[in-house]
């Protein structure tokens, strides 16, 4: 039996130049928060060639938000620092010199995780639960199910932030940057069965169907009019996500 929603994602990633080569021991560049979800910006799931996923896109705001809302400060300074996970600094989000968890999350690709020492050539790995479509739910899928994932990984001006360079005063670095993917890997947990309950699953499974209950989670873009006090919309939550 496979454990789907114990699904662990495992990613050895490398931050370089666009013409190679890791970046400048001065350059403050680094990944968004969440960095092992957000690099992925689409993610689907098929089993037995049947989609599963209503919607792909939008996969790593689905996961910002879902984990922003979900976890407390304890859980985010300690499980999901294995996701990069570091919250930006109030008022200073985006690529700034004063983005406090930007620099810390830029700091797991460097040596020693210090910000003076130079970017690692091997990069950093990160490795957490993957939210597809089945994470919630716990019941496990029959053997010899085909399950097939599709990740689409997001732009890289997604991906990274460019602060200025370190210097008195900063400098602007122009450097185009790139994530590499060294390498990806899915974990899935397998449950052994007794030979008496694998051949009784294997003879009800064709005739007799097998019930998953799960709640999808997608993301929906909206525009509200500038300066608009009301807003009404009636396409909000598609029929049939």
């Amino acid at each position: 039996m496979y454990l789907i929603h114990q699904t662990i994602l495992r990613v050895n990633c490398i931050i370089e130049k666009a013409a190679g080569g890791v970046p400048d021991v001065t350059s403050n560049v680094g990944p968004v928060n969440l960095t092992l979800h957000s690099m992925w910006q689409n993610v689907s799931m098929a089993i037995n060639d049947k989609e599963v996923t209503k919607s792909s896109s939008n996969y790593h705001y689905k996961c910002y938000m879902m984990t922003k809302m979900t976890y407390n400060m304890d859980v985010k300074g300690s499980y999901l620092m294995c996701s990069n996970w570091s919250d930006d600094t109030t008022g200073s989000y985006g690529p700034v010199d004063t983005n406090a968890g930007l620099s810390e999350r830029a700091q797991m690709f460097r040596q020693d995780r210090s910000v003076t020492k130079p970017f690692k050539s091997e990069g950093c790995v990160l490795m957490s639960r993957l939210y597809h479509d089945l994470v919630d739910a716990e019941l496990p899928l029959p053997p010899q199910t085909k399950i097939n994932f599709t990740l689409q990984k997001a732009p890289d001006s997604f991906i990274l932030m460019v602060p200025p360079k370190q210097g008195n005063p900063p400098v602007v670095d122009n450097e185009k940057y790139k994530m590499k993917l060294l390498n990806v890997s899915l974990y899935v947990p397998v449950g052994v069965l007794s030979t008496p309950m694998y051949n009784a699953i294997l003879s009800r499974w064709p005739s007799e169907p097998i019930v998953y209950h799960y709640r999808p989670t997608g993301i929906t873009t909206s525009v509200i009019p500038r300066g608009t006090q009301e807003y009404i919309s009636d396409s909000m939550f598609p029929v049939g996500f």
